[in-house]
């Protein structure tokens, strides 16, 4: 097992043979491109999952990028450039991971050959977003094997090092990290374990139930192909939005705001950036015990400040929702301006601790801004901000980059009779956002595992929690009165 770490060519012209180097990488890009085989053990992120790292090599490997041949002759070559190192130390520091790492052969810069061949020998997308996404995946194989596949795709190959040993990693002594939940297999128990639960005024409390316990806590659009690891829909969310408009305006002809048509949207089965929750822990009962009878379901319980929850009409919201509406290649350069804005702040705040005004600035000659200024001066900004005032013409050309990368909780608008006979309400991920499954500085969140889901979908029915109550409409009620009245 290895680790391929994938950044800009920026990035990989820093590291240097031989010596002790540390570094960080967001959480949000952890993972990506990993089986899901590897994930089950190494969810939810910490620092005793992490360990199986240590010791294991890591591929670095810079995003493709191109160089003219000649000056001004307009033929572009791509490159990428590629090293591997060994993982000394991997910690989790809130939302990014910390590592050690030592590097023991720089192969340097090379001219690729055939980008769909390196794309297939690095496991990543085949598409062009594959080798150009800042991510780390792990990968159950040898590396040996895949610095060779590598190789072929280069236009001059490397030497292969022949000391590079095969690492055999046992993930299943890892197992599964998440704490052993509280179980139950009755209603009553189940009531009387929430019910016991501390109350807190300050607090507000959402639920979350799934049928599988092992499912993440994620939206739909960031869902990954079980095997491969990759996205299923996330590099091309504005298509999807942009289609469903189209194909069917009058079905969204009524709503004003970009979170009412992502609503929507989820409620037809369209991947978004929600994730749905409910106020009513009965009903995320019946979500954890609705399908697959044969596996333990999930109830999740969260708790954040009454304060950190969004209405529909919040700006904060809009800016969010209106993510779904940049093209991938928008949101990727937006990243990078946020991880610029964010550097900007951090120089404009200690300029600030020795120079006491802003006329002393200007007076010395200084030529710096903040983050907000920077952020909100770029073209992908400017982009995002046509889409915010065509819901609200009113909104400043303010964006905050902080605010771009939060995961919110937000009240669901009761515009539709299923929003309102599910209490719902909703996770709203934002720019590579991502939330712990053990929960954060801000939410805490309690799993209580749900088993013997047939005895309990029964007992829920005597509370008048079943399909059609959960699922208003014709088809709904008249699958349950068909099933109700089967003879056999």
């Amino acid at each position: 097992m290895f680790s391929i770490i994938m950044e800009n060519s920026y990035s990989q012209l820093k590291r240097q043979e031989g010596r002790i180097e540390s570094a960080e990488f967001p959480l949000s890009r952890f993972l990506e491109s990993t089986p899901s085989s590897i994930i089950e053990k190494l969810v939810p992120v910490t620092d005793s999952s992490l360990v199986v790292l240590n010791n294991t090599y890591v591929l670095f490997a810079s995003e493709l990028y191109t160089e003219e041949r000649v000056s001004g002759d307009g033929v572009w070559i791509p490159y990428i450039n590629l090293s591997v190192g060994v993982i000394n130390k991997i910690t989790l520091s809130k939302k990014n991971i910390n590592y050690e790492y030592v590097l023991k052969y720089d192969f340097g810069k090379r001219e690729v050959k055939d980008e769909v061949d390196l794309s297939f020998a690095l496991d990543v997308n085949s598409s062009s977003y594959g080798l150009t996404r800042t991510h780390w995946a792990v990968k159950d194989k040898s590396i040996n094997k895949v610095l060779s596949e590598v190789n072929n795709s280069l236009v001059v190959p490397f030497d292969i090092p022949l000391d590079l040993v095969i690492i055999v990693t046992d993930l299943g002594a890892i197992g599964n990290n998440k704490d052993e939940n509280k179980s139950v297999d009755c209603l009553q128990d189940y009531v009387k374990f929430v019910l016991e639960m501390k109350a807190d005024n300050e607090c507000e409390t959402f639920y979350r139930g799934h049928s599988d316990r092992k499912y993440l806590l994620e939206p739909s659009i960031l869902r990954r192909d079980k095997d491969s690891g990759h996205y299923v829909h996330y590099f091309n969310e504005k298509e999807l939005s942009s289609e469903m408009l189209t194909v069917q305006p009058s079905e969204f002809s009524s709503d004003k705001y970009m979170l009412d048509k992502l609503v929507r949207m989820q409620h037809f089965g369209l991947p978004t950036r929600l994730l749905d929750l409910t106020f009513n822990p009965l009903v995320a009962l019946y979500f954890a015990c609705e399908t697959n009878n044969e596996i333990d379901g999930e109830v999740i319980i969260l708790r954040t400040k009454k304060s950190a929850v969004k209405f529909y009409d919040s700006d904060t919201v809009s800016c969010l929702t209106n993510l779904s509406k940049l093209s991938y290649g928008q949101k990727e350069m937006l990243a990078q301006h946020i991880k610029e804005a964010k550097n900007k702040d951090s120089e404009f705040f200690q300029l600030n601790q020795k120079i006491n005004n802003k006329n002393n600035i200007e007076n010395k000659g200084v030529a710096i801004i903040n983050g907000v200024t920077y952020l909100n001066a770029t073209d992908e900004c400017g982009h995002l901000l046509h889409s915010i005032k065509e819901e609200k013409p009113y909104f400043k050309d303010i964006i905050k980059p902080l605010d771009l990368g939060r995961v919110i909780f937000v009240r669901g608008r009761m515009s539709n009779s299923r929003i309102s006979s599910q209490s719902g309400a909703f996770l709203l991920f934002g720019m590579d956002a991502t939330l712990q499954e053990t929960g954060d500085d801000d939410v805490t969140i309690t799993r209580v595992t749900v088993k013997k889901k047939d005895i309990i979908k029964k007992q829920l029915e005597i509370m008048n929690i079943h399909a059609s109550t959960i699922y208003p409409g014709l088809e709904k009620s008249a699958e349950e009165i068909k099933n109700k009245y089967k003879l056999v």
